[in-house]
Parts: structure tokens; sequence; C-alpha cells
């Protein structure tokens, strides 16, 4: 019988997952009563400033979007696991004296219970920027989906299942290694997208104030760069160029960022795209080599996670009442 719980983490995969609050998974972390207290508005309710909203943020805007985590195996098919998710601006909260909106993110891995990951952002002209408290909880207050914390823990258990089915008897210990090094590197994604809980840190300096982190600097143009945060490893991004994506809801127009960690590879790739209709997409590219008892190179293992807008419902333009007609932006 293979051991399906027990964890065989080198010491790198065991400090990134210490960053997102515990080795090799997401355990929901304690909150403080002024955490705890999310507010939930219609759009009368007053909000916080938005100003310079290049990312529309008003209570109610809601987003859908499809997700898959794909593992390469070398000389075998490729491993398909699915995500479903929904986001939503669902309030407002006050946090280190400011006004928020709540960025509520609800994730359902195929096949489990769903989880919820909350963000509070505020946005001004130079700006959109995240508290860097990011809390991920079960049933939080007023939510109506999100029964576990356990994040994508049941994928990256799967992946490392598969892994350990279809590698050879002889190398299977490098083989997990290797996944697990992988699983590593999508971990430290996750942090950087804001995909998983983070304790709160300052930020860089900058149009950001203490405790926030910077999403994106505007005006948005290629050639633009900022520091999103700079521990508990340093996380930067770059746009790259502005494009036009044909998805389900249409054509939208919006800019390409290259996201870099300093855990990543050199050939590993991190993207977001960003339009006026929120966030359009994300797509993370990661690669490690499998080397054997005396580090000889046996292989590689590659595997790829994609989040793609499917649908989107907004208080005013084009995409108002979830409208999908086709016009310029």
């Amino acid at each position: 019988m293979k051991p399906r719980h027990i964890e065989f983490l080198t010491l790198s995969v065991c400090l990134i997952a210490l960053a997102v609050g515990a080795c090799g998974n997401y355990e929901t972390p304690e909150m403080g009563p002024d955490l705890q207290s999310v507010v939930r508005a219609d759009q009368s309710t007053s909000a916080p400033n938005s100003a310079g909203d290049f990312f529309p943020l008003t209570i109610g805007n809601q987003w859908e979007y499809s997700a898959t985590l794909t593992l390469f195996p070398e000389g075998a098919p490729p491993i398909v696991y699915r995500e479903s998710e929904e986001r939503e601006i669902a309030g407002t909260m006050n946090l280190f004296g400011r006004d928020y909106f709540v960025y509520e993110r609800t994730l359902v891995p195929e096949g489990d219970s769903g989880f919820v990951v909350l963000s509070l952002y505020r946005q001004d002209r130079a700006g959109l920027y995240s508290a860097d408290t990011s809390l991920s909880m079960p049933n939080p207050a007023g939510a109506t989906l999100g029964t576990s914390a356990r994040g994508r823990t049941s994928i990256y258990e799967r992946m490392r299942d598969d892994v350990y089915d279809m590698s050879p008897a002889e190398y299977r210990e490098a083989y997990l290694r290797a996944c697990d090094r992988l699983i590593g590197k999508l971990k430290s994604a996750d942090l950087s997208l804001g995909r998983s809980a983070v304790s709160p840190l300052l930020g860089p300096p900058g149009g950001a104030r203490s405790h926030e982190i910077t999403m994106l600097k505007y005006p948005l143009h290629p050639g633009e760069q900022w520091t999103i945060r700079s521990e508990p490893f340093v996380v930067t991004a770059r746009v790259e160029a502005q494009e036009v994506l044909d998805l389900a809801p249409g054509r939208i127009n919006c800019f390409r960022l290259r996201v870099t960690n300093s855990l990543m590879g050199p050939g590993d790739i991190i993207f977001e795209w960003y339009g006026r209709a929120g966030l359009v997409r994300e797509f993370v590219h990661a690669t490690v080599e499998v080397t054997g008892p005396f580090g000889n190179p046996i292989g590689t293992m590659v595997v790829e996670s994609d989040v793609i807008l499917e649908s989107l419902s907004l208080s005013q333009g084009r995409w108002q009442n979830g409208g999908t007609h086709r016009q310029s932006q």
C-alpha cells in the first residue's frame, strides 16, 4: 500500500510552506476579532475611495473562472486536475485604520470541498494595493460558499500519488523529491498571486502604505515594473505587452504582466493579464530536474496552471449585468 500521507519534503519546500502557514498544507490561521468583521453591503453602502478606477472595485462585481493544473510526466500522457473559481467584491472592511474592499475568492478543486481566500483591496491614481493579510478561512462571516481551508492541498496530494504510481520503483524516491520541489514552486506562485494565506508584513515604499503590497502600479504601460513584496521572498512584476484576448465573455483588451519571485527558476514563468474588466487570466509554468541518488539527472517534470475568465458581471460599462456583447473598450 502506498504511503498516502507521509511527506518527503526537502528543506526548501518546508520553508516555502512555512511562509504560507504550515509545512505541507494550508491550515486555517487563527483570526483576531477585528478580522472577523467582514461587512457585506449592497450597492448603496458607502465604500472606500476607488479613484483611479482601472480595476473595477464596486461591491457586487463578480467573476467566474475555470482552472486547470496539468502535470507533464516525461514519457507519459499529461494528467489534468481541474478547479472552478468565483470572485466577488463582497463588501468592505476597516483594517489598519483604512477602509478596504473585500475581494472574496471561492476555489473548488474537482472532487473536493471549496475554500475561501479573502483579500482586502484599495485603489488610487497610483495603483492597486492589497492589505498584506490574505485570510484563508472556512465559513467566513456571511459567506455562502467555502467549507474547507485546505486550498490546493488535495490537488497536490493527488499529484504526488500519481507520481508515486507512475515512477519506476528503483527511482520512486527521486521522483517524489522532484514532485515536492515542483509543488514548492506552485506554492510560491500561489502566494505570489494571492491564492494562499500570508501573515501581515510591511509593504515596499511608494504608493503602498504600511502593511500593504502593490498589486498594480498605474498607469500601466509596457516596460512599467515594480516590487510587489520583498518578504518572505522577493516578488516583482513587469508589464510586457498590451494584448487582446478572445475569451468566452468576448474580446478583452488587457496588459500582460510577467511576475517573478526569488524561489522560481530561470525557466519558470508566471503571467497575469489585467484589463478594465479585472483579472482576465493567470498562467504558471514550472520545471524541475529529477536527480538520482548521486545527483545524476534522470529526467524532468513539468507542471502548468492556467486560470481563465469564463464570465463576469460588473455594475457598469460593457459588462454590466453580465453583458457579453463585443465592442471596443
